[in-house]
């Protein structure tokens, strides 16, 4: 942050001619990012996601075995905290 300038300001910025928009949150690559950076929305996001997908993954245990459920777990749940994990892991500890 720049001394003498607020946090919320009123920047136009234009790119090839055209207008961009200024937004607190949006989405690049299925990441989250709010307008400090912070991952605050797409963590919230992310939980859920796999709150959903524990939620069924618990429903349909009784009739899957040991191994089915363990993969079920890595394509529905283990997604969620692998993508995009290196990112904002660094970022949360500044």
């Amino acid at each position: 942050m720049v001394p003498g300038i607020s946090a919320r300001h009123d920047l136009s910025s234009s790119m090839n001619g055209s207008e961009l928009e200024c937004v607190q949150v949006f989405r690049y690559l299925g990441i989250h990012l709010d307008e400090c950076l912070m991952f605050d929305k797409h963590v919230d996001c992310s939980h859920r996601k796999v709150t959903q997908c524990v939620g069924v993954l618990c429903r349909a245990r009784t009739f899957l075995d040991k191994y089915m459920t363990l993969l079920w777990y890595k394509n529905l749940v283990l997604l969620y905290f692998d993508y995009g994990n290196i990112i904002y892991m660094v970022t949360s500890k500044i």
